[in-house]
């Protein structure tokens, strides 16, 4: 009856699909999704009973039984995914992390994880299958600006995409010519990760209604874009002083118009006027248009100052 008991323990192992006990285990994605012709990594680690910590150590992925998608062995490989698979874990440290490159349309599984230890045990998980969920469409990037937006000061713009393929991680380009780029790449749960470009730069009066974009370069893509429109405030500039005659007659009226640039527009207006000896203030409102009734030839000139919620000039 020992003997007996002995044999089905040995069988049992040895079977081409066993059912996982306490000492095998693996631990993988059930659900993952990929981008055609980008990548994809498949996350794996697996837990052996310890008689099985010296034996050699042989990792495969397969469909149905001896279907490979990937062995050790090329010519057991299934053709359509010869040269597409790869094992980028360490057996040794019980890392089963499968690579496909690039993904193809039909490469949705399920897949099963399969070790095979010399002279030991082998064993195929089959209820801990991995299926692909494959995209046809790439995800456009995700642009946010933080910061005060006035003019002069320095703000960040960040960018963001998810994706499944470190082999070829995207490319992310910016419209912006500042050279202060920071990129940052973060391994994130079910198989994804986070890849962060930071764009930071001073914001300029010329700045203001510009598009800033964040370009995204996927494998085997066209680029993806997203932009942003530039609202950038600033206290009034170019403020000029126009009026409606060519030539000013003594004792005859003249209409002045005080214009400027600025964001938001200028809501209050100062207006001068030189004279020979002194500077008079003449008015102050929310009017942008004065008129003088009485020219005389004491006024050398006029000109005005222009205010908004930045600042004034």
């Amino acid at each position: 009856m020992l003997l007996h008991l002995l044999y089905l323990k040995v069988a049992y192992f040895d079977t081409q699909f066993a059912e996982a006990s306490s000492e095998w285990s693996v631990s993988t994605i059930r659900n993952i999704w990929a981008l055609k012709d980008s990548c994809v990594v498949i996350p794996c680690t697996y837990n052996h009973p310890p008689s099985a910590e010296k034996g050699n150590k042989k990792i495969m992925w397969h469909k149905d039984f001896n279907q490979y998608i990937y062995h050790q062995t090329l010519n057991k490989v299934l053709e359509e995914f010869k040269g597409r698979t790869s094992l980028i874990g360490d057996p040794e440290n019980q890392n089963c992390s499968l690579q496909i490159d690039p993904v193809a349309p039909d490469d949705k599984g399920p897949f099963h994880f399969r070790i095979e230890i010399d002279k030991l045990d082998k064993y195929s998980f089959m209820n801990d299958e991995v299926t692909i969920n494959i995209n046809d469409t790439a995800q456009s990037p995700t642009l946010s600006l933080s910061g005060d937006t006035k003019a002069g000061t320095g703000v960040s713009a960040s960018c963001l995409i998810y994706h499944t393929c470190p082999a070829h991680s995207p490319n992310i380009t910016w419209s912006h010519s500042s050279t202060a780029i920071t990129v940052r790449s973060q391994q994130m749960e079910r198989g994804q990760w986070k890849l962060t470009s930071e764009l930071k730069f001073t914001l300029t009066v010329d700045d203001h209604g510009k598009n800033l974009t964040c370009k995204v370069q996927y494998k085997g893509r066209q680029p993806l874009e997203n932009s942003v429109t530039l609202n950038v405030t600033y206290a009034p500039v170019k403020v000029m002083v126009n009026y409606n005659h060519s030539v000013v007659k003594e004792g005859n009226s003249i209409v002045l118009t005080c214009s400027s640039h600025s964001n938001p527009p200028a809501h209050r207006f100062q207006w001068y006027k030189i004279n020979i000896a002194q500077t008079d203030l003449l008015s102050e409102g929310d009017n942008n248009i004065y008129t003088e009734n009485n020219m005389t030839r004491k006024s050398r000139a006029f000109y005005c100052i222009a205010e908004n919620l930045v600042g004034q000039s």
